[in-house]
Formats: structure tokens, sequence, C-alpha cells
């Protein structure tokens, strides 16, 4: 294969907070190096304190180097995407495709690189997990329906449960390029390349604290989830950050593609 033949591509657990926003500052041009990855997407759910992505976070990460920015079910939890210039000033960030009709920005985006043409999309699961207003299953029927004719297809699905990824993941094999999963902030050992081409991962992981529960100070959680104690989670300044997520070389034949696993400690 040639050279010009693939895209490589980095994809990033979720971002959490200022340390996970400083680690992926300095770990993506590094990775971008050592991977030569030509098109780099980061999950930004939880950018801003734990709780979605303000513009400021989105500036920063795509300063960067991240060329596409996903969400989840914290979407909604930052003003400014609700700002009406939102489309311009979020041009590289979708959301969930199944939140509802009217949400803010897109839930799928093409873009242009090296000639290839890449769709990204974002989706939400209903298993355990609040906000999704319509099936992924059949949205992902329909969206792959139209007449937009592209050369790779990537998926984040933003879901709780392992079984309900994999099960979207089966019900996508062969028709999209790349599937990843977000949301639990815990990378899974299950890289691999399904029956039909489809590379597939449950889940990316977490940017963020490495001494952390998923990227919150621990004692509060402990006094919340422990005890049941009032205590507010709090995303802390800096730390040794963990960099969670994968490498993926995307060929038009699905037979050359490859899919590896990327976590690394970086110094936030």
């Amino acid at each position: 294969m040639k050279q010009q033949d693939k895209l490589s591509i980095l994809c990033f657990g979720n971002c959490c907070g200022k340390v996970g926003r400083n680690a992926l500052a300095k770990a993506i041009p590094e990775l971008k190096e050592k991977y030569s990855a030509d098109f780099v997407i980061v999950n930004s759910e939880n950018a801003t304190n734990g709780r979605g992505c303000s513009l400021s976070s989105y500036r920063e990460l795509i300063k960067s180097g991240a060329d596409c920015l996903t969400s989840g079910n914290h979407f909604y939890e930052q003003r400014d995407v609700f700002s009406p210039d939102a489309p311009i000033l979020f041009e590289k960030q979708i959301r969930p495709l199944n939140l509802a009709k009217d949400a803010p920005l897109k839930g799928s985006k093409i873009f242009e690189i090296k000639g290839f043409k890449v769709r990204v999309t974002n989706l939400l699961g209903r298993v355990e997990i609040n906000g999704a207003q319509s099936n992924p299953f059949t949205d992902m029927d329909e969206l792959l329906e139209k007449d937009e004719k592209v050369d790779f297809d990537i998926v984040d699905f933003h879901a709780e449960a392992t079984g309900e990824k994999r099960a979207l993941a089966e019900y996508l094999d062969g028709r999209i390029s790349l599937f990843v999963g977000t949301h639990t902030h815990v990378q899974t050992n299950d890289c691999q390349k399904l029956n039909k081409g489809t590379l597939f991962i449950s889940d990316l992981g977490m940017c963020g604290l490495f001494d952390s529960c998923l990227g919150m100070l621990k004692d509060n959680v402990v006094k919340k989830v422990g005890f049941g104690l009032p205590a507010s989670f709090q995303s802390p300044s800096s730390g040794l950050a963990q960099i969670n997520g994968i490498h993926a070389i995307l060929f038009k034949d699905k037979n050359e593609c490859k899919i590896e696993l990327v976590n690394i400690k970086v110094n936030a």
C-alpha cells in the first residue's frame, strides 16, 4: 500500500478537566509525530470541570492539535453551545446525533483529509444513561442511507453498557470503518477488527488525573458514593495524567486496517 492510500487516526477518551486539557496539549503533538497521524479526535465531554465543553476549553483542545471533538450526555451543561454563533464558534465540535432534533450543533460531520472524506458521527446510548431521544441503531441506518459519498465512517458511541456498545458495533460491522466507545473513563483491552472489517474498542478511556476517581479528586467521590454525604465532584488543576486512546490505520480495503491501544502518562 502506498502512503497516500491510508489514513492514520488518533482517538482520545474523555478529556477530564484542566489536567486533561493540559496533558493533551503536551501529548497530541508528540503522538501525532510518533504515529504520523493525519487526523485527531478527542471526546470533550468532560473538558470543563468534568461537565461539558466551554468555548474556552474547545479552543484549547483545537489549539493542542485536535481536528474534531465529540461529546456525550453532558453536552448541554455549558451555555456556550447555546450561543447563536455556536455553529461557527464550535465548528469542529459535534454532539450526539440522537439528542433532541433541535439541539445545538450537529451530530455528524464530514472532514476532508488527504483527499479522503471522513464522516465522524457521535451517538448516545440508552442503557443506564440519560439524554438519548431516538434509537442510535435506526439513526445510523438513516445516516448511512444518505447519498453522501464518504471514504471512511467513524462512530463515537457514548454509552455506559459494554453490551450495548458491542451490539451496535456488530450491527454496523462492515458498514463503517472505526467504532470507538466512550463514557466510562476506563480503557478496555479489546481492540479488534470485527468479522466484516470494522475496527472496534469498547471504551477509549480517559485523559485526566491518574491518581483519581475517574478524573475527579478522590475524597469527595468517596464521601458521596460511599456514604451519601453532600459533596461535589471536583476536577484537579495539576498532576500526573493518563492519556488513553487508540491509533488506527484506515485503508479503503478493510482487510488492511489496524488498531492499537494508546496508553501513556504525562505530567500536567
